[in-house]
């Protein structure tokens, strides 16, 4: 929603859950289409590969796969947060490609902060919060998180809600 309200001229989704490629596209992207993700991306981009690729998983395999749907002097942009301490990362492509790498806990741009009041981006967040829970009680924590993993009934982003 934010490159889009940047002024992205397209914004392609990948997920290995189907809901939220559906959700993505509701949302205005292009769902990526058939087991082969770089395959698809290629097409869809002409054989260019994407100029920016945002990993919000941060895992061994998402990161190895952004770097393989990053076109030449491309962004990959890293806001998952990985349950490894490290990861491998595959330099070559990396240097070969030319890419930049950025990585951080929320590593967006302030504009990108500053849009989740303009319209455009807080209007359709509101699809994103599938669930509320207790923030206090046996829901909490790791209780919510629970239900938040195993992803049942097209759950994508649940908020504790304090008055529950």
């Amino acid at each position: 929603m934010c490159a889009l309200a940047m002024g992205a001229s397209r914004v392609l989704a990948i997920d290995l859950l189907p809901n939220r490629v559906e959700q993505a596209e509701e949302l205005g992207a292009e769902g990526v289409a058939g087991p082969d993700t770089v395959a698809g991306v290629m097409e869809m981009t002409k054989g260019c590969g994407a100029d920016v690729v945002i990993d919000a998983n941060g895992g061994p395999v998402t990161t190895a796969l952004a770097v393989d749907l990053i076109g030449k002097g491309g962004r990959v942009s890293l806001v998952g947060i990985s349950e490894m301490p490290t990861i491998p990362f595959p330099i070559a492509k990396g240097i070969f490609k030319n890419i930049e790498f950025h990585a951080g806990i929320c590593s967006v741009q302030p504009k990108s902060l500053s849009l989740c009041g303009n319209w455009k981006v807080a209007g359709s967040a509101a699809q994103l919060w599938t669930g509320s829970l207790p923030s206090d009680g046996p829901l909490r924590g790791n209780g919510g998180l629970c239900i938040f993993d195993a992803r049942k009934d097209g759950v994508l982003k649940v908020a504790l809600d304090p008055a529950l």
